[in-house]
């Protein structure tokens, strides 16, 4: 009987230490969390012997970048069932945090084929990740700054908004705003398709310069 008492509390103390760690690691600062999707790009350029497949997209440059100024970050993405665990494992030993990531069962990642020729590069869209919504941004999410960097439309108005109210520095990408998927998924820049977004987004950032 004794020994079973000591067990239910041991059992008890387990729950309970294992709940703070969660807690702990759902409050955790970042100094920069980047919201948008990964893209699994295939490169041709007359540099490279052979069309080479290569993990990029916003989350994936910005993350490494800060990590080499030492800081902290995370992101808020989606991919699908073809996001390999080689470029899970690959990002964590880079020291990004993937608790925001989101792998979708029977959904594709966002795919392009880059071709770079006589200084210029063609860009065609050949898969595209679910859309980021306000229930994917974490309530819990505390980081010093957020950077929004769509590639395909991907992330909503809403969830921009969401993600102003937990940070004090959001800064927006505005590329994809002002891009159109032509015939083949091939890519041409064009006028901004969002002036609601960019303009509401300025207005924010106004907000808050004059609000420090």
């Amino acid at each position: 009987m004794h020994a079973i008492i000591c067990f239910k509390i041991l059992t008890r103390y387990i729950n309970l230490i294992s709940y703070l760690i969660q807690c702990t690691v759902l409050i955790r600062m970042f100094d920069l969390t980047t919201v948008g999707h990964f893209a699994i790009d295939l490169i041709s350029s007359p540099k490279i012997a052979s069309p080479r497949l290569t993990l990029g997209g916003p989350p994936t440059y910005a993350s490494l970048a800060a990590r080499k100024l030492g800081s902290k970050v995370s992101v808020i993405s989606k991919a699908g069932e073809d996001f390999t665990r080689e470029y899970v494992s690959w990002l964590k030993s880079e020291g990004v945090n993937l608790s925001g990531l989101r792998l979708v069962k029977g959904a594709v990642s966002t795919r392009f084929i880059l071709k770079y020729r006589n200084g210029g590069r063609k860009l065609q869209l050949k898969g595209q990740a679910p859309p980021i919504s306000p229930e994917d941004v974490p309530n819990t999410l505390r980081t010093r700054a957020i950077h929004v960097a769509p590639i395909t439309n991907e992330v909503s108005l809403e969830a921009v908004e969401k993600l102003r109210t937990l940070t004090n520095t959001l800064s927006l990408d505005p590329r994809d705003f002002c891009g159109d998927l032509m015939n083949k998924g091939m890519c041409i820049q064009r006028s901004v398709r969002n002036k609601k977004f960019l303009v509401r987004s300025m207005y924010t950032s106004r907000r808050l310069t004059k609000s420090r």
